[in-house]
């Protein structure tokens, strides 16, 4: 018979259906079968992205190029067959993406373009720099000839397919069979003259492939041998035949929410490359106390961006540079004060005197310590890799202004620092080039209340961020290091999401961080770090840590539907904690907590059937069974995993 507690966690989970362990046969039957469909990403494990941390890169300008250029690749046969591919199927299409996070006008044109599809029996390992051996070991069929027109590119994850060519359309439909001696594609592509297009039309960098049996060749069209590459052009093809999917859904994870059971007085939400900025409506920062705050209080809401309140000219068009600049008053913020803020070009307010900006943000340095570096307190409106000066040939007065406006006489003056049409740091520039990515954004400090706003305006796609970095961007309030150099950084409060769980307090710093909920894979390939999303056969488990001193007993709830914003019930979730899967639980496993720091959940094998489906997890400290005053005394964020295509 189940222990008390544990009858006490199924009724608040309403019998719940199933145990983890046995949770994935429940997801399959939950759900319709996949279908099988016309469409395949080459190389395999790219649907998502090349990168399996959602760190940015600079992409690939060697393929389709701004300059006179030809490439051959051969995608091998496996990435077929891993996608169910079993016999001929016909080639009806072919598409080719934008790097991740990569934001573009489009509009250039490709002329007189030579595309030629065949199959070869010689592996990607042994491709040649010498286009003629290629050709030689392939079985070709008959080339074309067409124009190409590159379409925008918002900027998402997986960024949009900007060059698409319907074979079909131009009579090239071309049948290959991975399952024949001559088992691997071979593309051949001639681009004969540099695409043309009136600025600001610059070519955006394309999305280049996990190195997942596939090599190509490239170099400029009049030379005849080029240079090898394992990392050749994602190309998402359409077919006739089976295998493939109807639709290419990439597996995605995603927080939700927010967290509770520590002590922190920062507040942040983090976002991955190619996330859609959803706080356009402003944030508003009020003090309980002012001058002397403890906590702030954080409400969804701000005035627009006030277009007045810029300078003649910019106080910066830098890359990654500070603007320092005294307040003519003294700010108060919990735990500290200050009379000069600096403002950077990568989107933050740091509440010292500093020419320093990091543009590659991370939890670590927002909460004070880097690897070598110690960071102070800043307010963060939205820390990326911007670059101030992006803009200037296409946006009159774009750049950083920092002002303090004393219109409003003695003890009411208000201070400005204003992102007025920026772009980011690895934007396409060029003589008359600007405009592919475009942010504008404000924050005032008002000097009579201490309250500060987060104001925006037009916010792009949150764009690729650093290579150095599996954060794109960052938004929130941060003390940094706490007792100056050698001291301590500040407890973690976990990402939540600010567009929902409005409004909140902070509190008083502590020494405890919020509970964390992470999704973790023992699958190595192809990455260990946003490699724990949710494709068929992967092995996903959870990380649960940061447990209050003294919990009991908690449990991981998985369910196929959450609420938003999670629920607060006084008398049953303490204070600042939310609720965010309390209808019909898929499956759940509860844990014995005492003197534990980190518990890690059973295993869970995704099933082939589960593709699209979106499950949502949680973890609740359930001290209330022993006596604690409300029932839910901790909660984790919520994680959104979809399940979908490596």
């Amino acid at each position: 018979m189940p222990s008390p507690s544990i009858r006490g966690v199924t009724a608040l989970l309403h019998c719940a259906r199933t145990s983890l362990a046995a949770a994935a046969l429940t997801l399959a039957c939950a759900l319709s079968g996949e279908a099988s469909g016309q469409q395949l990403v080459l190389p395999y494990f790219s649907t998502l992205t090349e990168s399996q941390q959602q760190e940015g890169s600079n992409g690939a300008s060697t393929w389709w190029a701004d300059y006179a250029t030809r490439f051959q690749v051969v995608y091998d046969a496996e990435n077929f067959l891993d996608a169910g591919v079993s016999g001929p199927i016909t080639i009806t299409r072919l598409r080719f993406r934008a790097e991740d996070g990569e934001s573009n006008l489009g509009g250039q044109v490709f002329q007189n373009v030579q595309i030629e599809l065949g199959s070869t029996s010689v592996a990607s390992t042994f491709v040649s720099s010498n286009w003629s051996v290629n050709r030689a070991a392939a079985t070709l069929a008959p080339p074309f000839t067409t124009t190409v027109v590159v379409a925008p590119a918002s900027g998402a994850v997986p960024n949009d397919y900007v060059i698409d060519i319907d074979l079909l359309a131009l009579g090239g439909a071309f049948t290959f069979d991975a399952t024949g001696p001559e088992r691997n594609l071979f593309l051949e592509v001639t681009l004969p003259n540099a695409p043309v297009g009136a600025a600001p039309l610059s070519l955006v960098p394309f999305q280049d492939g996990t190195p997942y049996h596939c090599r190509g060749v490239y170099r400029t069209a009049f030379s005849s041998s080029g240079h090898l590459s394992n990392k050749p052009p994602v190309m998402a093809i359409e077919f006739v035949g089976s295998g493939g999917s109807t639709a290419l859904i990439p597996a995605t994870n995603e927080y939700l929410g927010a967290s509770c059971g520590g002590s922190p007085s920062a507040f942040y939400e983090r976002f991955l490359t190619g996330d859609q900025f959803d706080l356009g409506g402003g944030l508003t920062i009020t003090p309980d106390v002012y001058p002397s705050p403890t906590v702030y209080t954080v409400t969804a809401g701000a005035p627009p961006v006030d277009g007045g309140k810029v300078n003649a000219v910019p106080s910066s068009v830098a890359d990654s540079a500070a603007v320092p600049h005294p307040l003519g008053f003294t700010f108060s913020y919990p735990g500290g004060s200050t009379n000069v803020v600096s403002p950077d070009t990568d989107g933050n307010v740091q509440l010292i005197s500093t020419t320093f900006s990091d543009a590659f943000p991370s939890i670590d340095k927002f909460l004070g310590k880097g690897v070598t570096t110690t960071y102070w307190p800043r307010f963060s409106l939205f820390w990326h890799d911007l670059h101030a000066g992006r803009n200037t040939a296409t946006h009159p007065n774009s750049g950083l202004h920092v002002l303090t406006d004393t219109s409003g006489g003695p003890g009411n003056a208000v201070f400005y620092a204003t992102w007025l049409d920026v772009g980011r740091s690895n934007s396409v520039t060029g003589v008359g080039v600007g405009g592919h990515g475009v942010f504008t954004m404000q924050c005032a400090i008002h000097q009579a209340t201490g309250v500060v706003e987060f104001r925006y305006g037009a916010m792009g796609m949150v764009g690729a961020g650093s290579a150095s970095s599996d954060i794109s961007a960052m938004v929130g309030f941060s003390r940094g290091i706490i007792g100056g150099f050698g001291g301590v950084r500040s407890v973690d409060p976990q990402t939540r999401d600010l567009s929902a769980e409005l409004p909140f307090t902070t509190m008083v710093e502590g020494t405890r961080a919020n509970l964390r909920l992470r999704p973790m894979s023992a699958t190595q390939f192809p990455g260990p770090n946003y490699g724990a999303r949710m494709w068929a056969g992967q092995h996903v488990r959870w990380d649960i840590d940061n447990f209050p001193a003294n919990a009991s007993i908690g449990a991981l709830v998985l369910d196929l539907t959450h609420v938003s914003p999670g629920l607060q019930i006084p008398g049953l979730i303490a204070p600042g904690c939310h609720l965010g899967l309390v209808f019909d639980p898929l499956a759940w496993q509860v844990f014995p907590l005492q003197g534990v720091g980190t518990v890690s959940t059973t295993p869970l094998t995704v099933p082939s059937g589960a593709i699209g489906a979106v499950v949502y997890s949680q973890f609740l400290v359930l001290d209330g069974l022993f006596g604690a005053p409300e029932l839910v005394t901790a909660s984790s964020n919520v994680l959104k995993q979809t399940v979908g295509l490596p």
